[in-house]
């Protein structure tokens, strides 16, 4: 056997030199000089001299700090930089100079720029870093197309679903990836923030109340990492969705880091939005200040340096006089807005604000020529488009060439090798058939214990359904002891609760797991079961950590209702005094789910005696059934459960506290 290593090991040796021999031949094919390449003027006077990565850092880092000041100059800069690296095949950076390309303009006007241009850009990008295997920039160019494909889908009047549940898609892909990640370099701590801030756009108009909390978290990233630029963006977008009594806090907040930060696009937007904002409030109070406050803000964005956009505030403006009622300057804005949209390309502006330019039209009878420039407007701005969507389809299509030109070297590489591969494999096929009887052994064993696993799966389903109809009689009794005492009122309201707490139970009956969620609301109605029967005599309270994700945590269905059950009848019930129960969902160190359900009853010894003493047989199946559960998912999960006997400063039982741990990932 040592011999026959030997002889696999030397031939391996020979295929990696060979291999080696290979790889230097191509190398040495692929030299490469530096073109007479279109350069901005670049302040190090040293850098013709640098080598190409050397060269390219420097452009994308220059792109990357000029991209809110001067972004014009920030794309001349990346447009360098992606025609240096596709010149001399630096793939990694020729993935950046796409990403820089697509985020820059995407910042510099979302409403001018080829969106589809962009998208192709950023998924070109994507594909590189994915095949490095480079999962921060590969988050970024995720989150990235998930911005682009959002505002493509808010585009539509109705919206495109479609590419809105792409949005989605990505965005989720890139914070699942990010939180698999380990340790994180300083930069990249608070780019979960952008993620969530992109997240929370998507989700906005679906689910506002959702998107504020996103914002909220977002907000805190960004404030323990000192990130302005994405405090900015979320104080702008909580401006624009919060509550109007909220509004100019936060639209004051962006504007102030805005100018902090000398980002010149985002200011002018902000100002834009802002003074929206406060002509709408003008509309609704009629108070002359708001007014004056819209229109100062609508000028600033409308003369700042910044995106071209000069379209969306002309536009703004003319709405602005007309809810003063002044249509002859909101008409001259129209008129100028029109024109303008047209010169930038901007489909979008032309529909914008159309509501106020009909109210204009037909105030001044221009109806028909104002749809005139617009027709004419939208057939220039579409044309162009038509133009630039071909062009996002060829260098997408330049770029998938690329990747197979490159496929098919390697696959030439790999024929080389063909002959030796085939003598590699003849020797291990005898290394395999040595290995056969090995292999099937341990096979052997597995399938053995894989029975034993679905035989444990289905007696702990099995003990599930049981829970069932032992639920539903103790409930039954209950409501009987009701209508015995003739107390009819509180039996049909207890009745009606406990319907809807069957339709819950039974929803689950088929489920070997569900939601802890559902889990915690059966609970809830159970509690105000007990609550009703017993009255003033019993309180209780759910304590969950807001970190645990009750949607994606799964248990078995009535596993933790019989622990409840038996603390309400044999550690509160005897008691002379109101009895409390407290039912606490938390994580432990080892990130298992803990659930404690403490009660401050009589203690088990006293319980214990009590039903010695008692002439009915209380016996409680509910226990053994779910010590029973616990036990068989424990010798496959590792679940557990622990009783802790509570005393008071003189030594008297307080209560019991019971302990159930379950995995998370039950499911």
């Amino acid at each position: 056997m040592f011999a026959y290593n030997k002889i696999i090991l030397a031939f391996l040796f020979l295929l990696c030199m060979m291999q080696g021999a290979f790889l230097y031949a191509n190398l040495q094919q692929d030299v490469h000089f530096l073109d007479a390449v279109s350069l901005p003027e670049y302040t190090d006077a040293d850098f013709e001299r640098k080598n190409d990565e050397e060269k390219l850092n420097l452009l994308l880092q220059k792109a990357e700090a000029l991209q809110y000041e001067n972004s014009a100059l920030a794309i001349n800069y990346a447009e360098a930089a992606l025609d240096l690296s596709q010149k001399t095949k630096k793939i990694f950076w020729q993935g950046q100079s796409y990403f820089w390309l697509s985020s820059i303009k995407l910042n510099e006007n979302v409403y001018t720029h080829n969106l589809e241009l962009l998208l192709s850009n950023a998924e070109i990008a994507a594909q590189i870093f994915e095949e490095l295997g480079e999962d921060i920039w590969l988050i970024r160019c995720w989150e990235l197309m998930a911005a682009i494909l959002d505002f493509q889908s808010n585009q539509h009047q109705q919206g495109d679903i479609r590419k809105k549940e792409l949005a989605q898609k990505y965005i989720q892909k890139a914070i699942t990836l990010y939180e698999q990640l380990g340790e994180l370099k300083e930069g990249d701590k608070s780019l979960l923030g952008h993620l969530f801030n992109t997240e929370a756009s998507i989700f906005y108009m679906s689910q506002p109340e959702l998107s504020m909390i996103i914002w909220n978290k977002a907000a805190a990233i960004f404030e323990e990492h000192k990130d302005a630029t994405g405090l900015a963006r979320v104080s702008l977008n909580k401006g624009l969705f919060a509550k109007d009594s909220l509004k100019v806090h936060y639209f004051e907040k962006a504007i102030n880091i805005y100018e902090e930060t000398n980002n010149k696009n985002a200011l002018k937007r902000t100002y834009l939005r802002y003074g929206s904002f406060c002509v709408n409030q003008y509309r609704n109070t009629k108070d002359e200040k708001w007014w004056e406050e819209g229109v100062v803000n609508l000028n600033k964005g409308l003369t700042l340096l910044g995106d071209q956009n000069i379209c969306d505030a002309l536009n703004r403006l003319g709405d602005a006089y007309v809810a003063r009622g002044d249509v002859n300057v909101a008409h001259d804005f129209f008129k100028k807005a029109i024109v303008q949209s047209k010169l930038e390309g901007n489909a979008y502006c032309l529909g914008v604000y159309l509501g106020s330019k009909m109210i204009v039209c037909e105030i001044m009878d221009t109806c028909d020529s104002l749809f005139q420039d617009v027709a004419k407007a939208y057939e220039g701005v579409l044309g162009d488009r038509e133009d630039v969507v071909v062009e996002a389809l060829k260098e997408k299509e330049k770029f998938v060439k690329q990747i197979q030109a490159k496929a098919d070297q390697e696959q030439r590489n790999q024929l080389v090798l063909i002959g030796a591969c085939g003598l590699l494999g003849l020797l291990s096929f005898f290394f395999w058939f040595y290995q056969r009887q090995l292999i099937q052994s341990f096979k052997s064993k597995m399938e053995t214990k894989e029975a034993q696993m679905e035989k444990q799966e289905a007696q702990i389903q099995a003990l599930g359904a049981r829970m069932n109809p032992h639920f539903i009689s103790n409930t039954l009794n209950a409501i009987d002891s009701m209508i015995y005492t003739n107390n009819k009122a509180e039996a049909s309201k207890y009745l009606v609760q406990f319907a809807k707490l069957s339709r819950l139970v039974l929803a689950n009956t088929e489920k070997t797991l569900i939601p802890l969620k559902k889990e915690i609301e059966t609970l809830s109605y159970y509690l105000s079961l007990e609550k009703m029967r017993f009255e003033d005599e019993l309180s209780f309270e759910l304590n969950i950590d807001e970190k645990l994700d009750l949607e994606q945590i799964f248990v078995p269905p009535m596993l933790i209702q019989p622990f409840v059950e038996n603390a309400v009848l044999h550690g509160v019930q005897p008691k002379e005094t109101v009895g409390k129960i407290a039912i606490t969902f938390q994580s432990n160190k080892e990130d298992q789910l803990v659930c404690v359900v403490e009660d401050d009853g009589i203690g088990r010894v006293k319980s214990k005696l009590l039903q010695q003493n008692s002439s009915v047989d209380r016996k409680s199946y509910s226990m053994k059934i779910t010590e029973d559960r616990i036990r068989l998912i424990g010798n496959t999960k590792g679940a557990t459960f622990d009783v802790e006997d509570m005393y008071d400063d003189n030594g008297n039982p307080d209560g019991t506290k019971v302990f159930i741990i379950l995995p998370k990932n039950l499911k």
